[in-house]
């Protein structure tokens, strides 16, 4: 099995979780081995610019390639624009993965995240949300993902497109996979895409902005047709691993930490 599919697995299953597990606020941080994920209180409204977002492979203390990473919708012919998810009715946790759930006029929508560590160095950020139209009658909807990467801790990114649905953000050693299915795709400089889901208008992305180097922010677009009482998943999945000498760096750090607490431990 894929680690999107295993992932995605994972992160589905919080759909069964209890309240027990809920927390106050709906802010969150969840780890996995050494991958860290934190998440910032969701927004109170439509127009917000989204919450920031942490993404660490090295553990808590690593660095952090992860400026935002959020989404937003459109519902076809009643909005006039693109609105962030907001106004979260709480979020629920249990160690690498949560859920936050949102209602609004017509559709409700749960947003599960999972992190995996993968390795030495090396991690998974996945988010996917389940949209659910509540009324009766047809609804077409536009999904937005939009995510910030700063690389290797640094805004200077040198950024291409691998294939259709990935796109690879490198800088000082260090290389990050963003990936998703979608109908249309963009990149640019920040802040060029996330003005294009803030403004007041209507706006679609139209697949372009790759190659870049600088700033990197990008973002997917899925369009989706929903009958009553129906659902659907879109997901997102962010995975850092080094380059191979970063790699052999970060490994011989980790045996270091490992064989320095085992001496501490025989003391």
């Amino acid at each position: 099995m894929s680690t999107l599919n295993s992932t995605v697995t994972v992160v589905l299953a919080l759909a069964t979780i209890t309240s027990a597990f809920a927390q106050a606020g709906t802010g969150f941080t969840i780890t996995h081995g050494d991958v860290v994920f934190a998440q910032g209180d969701s927004p109170t409204s439509p127009t917000s610019q989204g919450p920031n977002s942490d993404f660490r492979v090295t553990g808590p203390g690593g660095t952090d390639h992860l400026i935002q990473s959020w989404w937003w919708f459109r519902v076809n012919g009643v909005d006039q624009r693109e609105n962030s998810l907001y106004n979260s009715s709480g979020t629920i946790i249990k160690e690498d993965t949560a859920l936050t759930a949102f209602s609004f006029a017509s559709i409700d929508v749960n947003l599960y995240t999972a992190v995996h560590d993968t390795g030495i160095g090396t991690g998974t950020l996945t988010s996917a949300v389940e949209v659910l139209n509540t009324t009766a009658a047809p609804l077409s909807v536009e999904v937005f993902n939009y995510a910030d990467l700063d690389v290797n801790g640094t805004s200077e990114n040198t950024a291409t497109l691998i294939d259709k649905y990935t796109m690879e953000i490198s800088a000082g050693g260090w290389t990050a996979n963003y990936f998703g299915f979608h109908s249309n795709w963009q990149a640019g400089t920040y802040p060029d895409v996330r003005n294009m889901l803030t403004n007041t208008s209507v706006d679609n992305f139209n697949s372009s902005g790759l190659p870049l180097n600088g700033n990197f922010t990008g973002g997917r677009q899925s369009s989706i047709e929903l009958e009553p009482a129906n659902n659907w998943f879109e997901t997102s999945q962010i995975s850092v691993v080094p380059e191979p000498s970063t790699a052999l760096a970060v490994g011989f750090l980790s045996l270091s930490l490992i064989a320095h607490r085992a001496r501490f431990r025989n003391r």
